[in-house]
């Protein structure tokens, strides 16, 4: 009986405490349901947050609403502020967060064609400011109905123009396939473009605003006229910039020599070793002149050999001139006769 009774407290030992379970199934409960207040605590949070971030994109959206707008531009007379204003798109009541900046400027730039460097920004809470400048007509392409007007950065400014002014620089050598006014002109050729525009920007930068000719004739060397009276021969335009920083002064120099004179300079820069030479255009056109003729005497010394009634030699044979005498003999450097 000992035994049975010893077996069966071990077995009661072994059971688990029913007050240590029940505690530990309290902290699970316990644990689960503040995991889920926390859960709860976050989603409404979250929610919260929501909704007041739109709240504030609503008023803002209802609050902040265009007022008045601000032009800056220089005084020009071609176009006036209702026509800037007009050309926006901008209207009061509209709302400040939904003005898409960008488009409003470039939508400027394209109904007003002698616009550029349109910049539009909002200032809170109700201003809108326009600020522009001019494009100046840097270059003209005669078409066949008038002349097209570009700005240096390659802009169609005006189409159909029968007057240009002197010192509007004459495009040569290029040809435009399509010109809208307030958008880039197409060029035929797939560089021409970025040519163009990289010399005559580089020009303008420096300062050049009295260029007459833009020659792209022949692309590996570019020339451009500066006033009438001074030739830049720039080669390729690969560098033009690095080319016009050293050889400005030398421009600048040529252009006041010829200030009150009718000698044109021809300032040669098509060496990419920094050196610039100056040449007068009658040093040119008489060395042009030199080496015309000198192939014009090589070429009538041709003819002369051309056109001569002597028999041409052979050479390890000789033969006779024809006199009409038929039948008669070659004789060869031996001597021997043939039939």
């Amino acid at each position: 009986m000992a035994k049975k009774q010893s077996a069966g407290g071990g077995d009661q030992a072994n059971r688990p405490n029913a007050g240590s379970l029940g505690v530990r199934m309290r902290d699970s409960k316990q644990k689960r349901i503040s995991a889920r207040k926390k859960r709860d605590r976050l989603l409404v949070g979250g929610a919260a947050l929501v909704l007041l971030a739109a709240l504030v994109v609503i008023s803002l959206i209802f609050f902040y609403k265009v007022r008045n707008v601000a032009i800056s531009d220089e005084k020009h007379l071609r176009y006036t502020d209702a026509e800037i204003l007009g050309a926006s798109g901008i209207r009061t009541g509209d709302s400040l967060l939904w003005l898409k900046t960008e488009e409003v400027a470039r939508g400027i730039e394209e109904r007003l064609p002698y616009l550029e460097n349109v910049r539009v920004r909002r200032v809170f809470p109700f201003d809108v400011e326009i600020s522009v400048s001019y494009a100046r007509p840097a270059m003209a392409y005669q078409g066949k109905d008038g002349a097209v007007l570009l700005s240096a950065s390659g802009k169609v400014l005006q189409t159909g123009v029968r007057e240009v002014s002197d010192y509007v620089a004459r495009l040569a050598g290029v040809e435009i396939t399509s010109a809208v006014p307030g958008r880039p002109a197409v060029f035929a050729g797939d560089d021409t473009f970025r040519c163009v525009t990289e010399t005559a920007t580089a020009f303008a930068d420096a300062g050049y605003l009295n260029v007459t000719v833009y020659d792209f004739s022949d692309t590996e060397n570019v020339t451009v006229e500066v006033d009438y009276r001074v030739d830049v021969l720039l080669g390729r335009i690969d560098s033009v910039k690095e080319k016009l920083a050293f050889g400005k002064k030398v421009i600048d120099d040529s252009l006041e020599k010829t200030k009150d004179s009718d000698e044109k300079l021809v300032v040669d820069m098509k060496a990419v070793d920094k050196k610039a030479f100056v040449r007068t255009q009658s040093e040119i056109d008489g060395a042009r002149e030199a080496a015309s003729a000198r192939a014009q005497m090589f070429s009538d010394a041709e003819t002369t050999v051309e056109g001569t009634t002597e028999a041409p030699i052979r050479y390890g044979a000789e033969t006779a001139a024809d006199d009409g005498g038929a039948g008669e003999t070659a004789k060869t450097e031996e001597g021997a006769e043939e039939d």
